[in-house]
């Protein structure tokens, strides 16, 4: 019968669909226990760590931290969560965390931060912390997640290596010579201030800059360059280059005398060269005009002749005899062996003797 079939039809298809929800109920039960089993193995993770994993609620209270940071609180964890940051930090410490977080509130984005705080019995402690968004079903930030490490022992180190560099910075910046390092890409990666004095730049304009580029006149950059590479091809040892102009910000010219040593690394490969110069503008300026003064004096000179050695005169009519034997007149010998000409005229005693 129709109604009969009908029937058996729809009962299957309620089997089928009895079997499809008995599936799915098991791939749920599955899932929640992976999810179960994941949620330990994170838990495990952060309980293990050896860095402070916390979450903070929009109120600023601790809705959950692990073992590590709860020993840096010097607190129990039971007696930690729940509880406010300013309960734990005084206020300048709490200041800096608060707006860190409430940063990540705002804007929904992850942040890093490296802060020294002054913790009362702990002293100064730098922490470097990482801030990411956690995001309620609505979309908006409703806690952040938390990772921290005491980072106080590598801000003792860079700060002691920032006092070793400013020391040594201050040594090249007493130097009366410019003093700067060139890496093996031709990029100044140090100068000190006689070399920014010169050159007219701020020292964040010329570091990282190519050296040759930007500060050697064009028509000598082939072969400064040249130079450059020889340095680093020849090994060991201190090289005098020839007197190299450096282009100034005005776009002067300044004759610099160099010296060159060669740096390696600890694996002893050429890395850099330290250049060390002298501004020798104003002497070779001297230089130059001496040589001028010179030449123009010897131009003076070969156009003056000058009599030398005995000359050969009469003792009565005063004629003097040339290199040909012919007997001259004293004026006329005179006036062909040097500039001297003569306007003539009668002294006082020849005038009584002859008038």
């Amino acid at each position: 019968m129709p109604e009969i079939d009908d029937l058996k039809e729809e009962i299957k298809a309620l089997k089928a669909k009895l079997e499809e929800l008995e599936g799915l109920k098991s791939a749920g039960a599955r899932a929640e226990e992976a999810l179960r089993e994941s949620g330990d193995l994170y838990r495990t993770l952060a309980e293990s760590a050896d860095d402070c994993i916390f979450i903070i609620g929009k109120d600023l209270r601790i809705e959950y931290l692990n073992n590590f940071a709860a020993r840096f609180l010097g607190r129990e964890k039971g007696e930690s969560l729940g509880r406010r940051l300013s309960d734990f930090f005084p206020p300048p410490a709490y200041s800096l965390m608060e707006k860190s977080l409430e940063e990540v509130f705002t804007t929904g984005a992850q942040l890093f931060k490296e802060d020294i705080f002054d913790i009362p019995g702990k002293g100064a402690i730098g922490l470097g912390t990482k801030l990411s968004p956690l995001f309620g079903k609505d979309g908006a930030v409703r806690a952040v997640l938390g990772i921290a490490r005491d980072i106080t022992a590598r801000l003792q180190w860079t700060g002691e290596l920032k006092k070793e560099r400013d020391r040594a910075q201050m040594y090249l910046d007493v130097a009366g010579a410019i003093l700067l390092i060139i890496d093996a890409s031709q990029i100044v990666r140090l100068i000190n201030r006689r070399g920014v004095g010169i050159l007219g730049y701020g020292e964040d304009e010329i570091i990282g800059k190519n050296w040759f580029g930007n500060f050697v006149p064009e028509e000598m950059r082939a072969g400064m360059k040249e130079c450059f590479s020889m340095i680093f091809s020849g090994g060991e040892g201190t090289y005098n280059c020839l007197e190299g102009p450096v282009l100034t910000r005005d776009g002067d010219t300044k004759v610099i005398s160099w010296t060159h040593t060669l740096l390696k690394d600890d694996e002893g490969v050429a890395c850099a060269v330290l250049a060390s110069g002298i501004d020798i503008t104003e002497r070779k300026k001297r230089e130059e005009e001496n040589q001028r003064l010179i030449a123009e004096l010897k131009e003076a000179l070969s156009s003056i002749k000058i009599l030398r050695g005995l000359l050969p005169i009469c003792a009565s009519c005063k004629k003097i005899r040339d290199d040909n034997g012919y007997w001259k007149k004293i004026e006329v010998y005179i006036q062909e062996h040097s500039e001297a000409d003569f306007s003539h005229g009668i002294c006082p005693d020849c005038a009584r003797r002859f008038y």
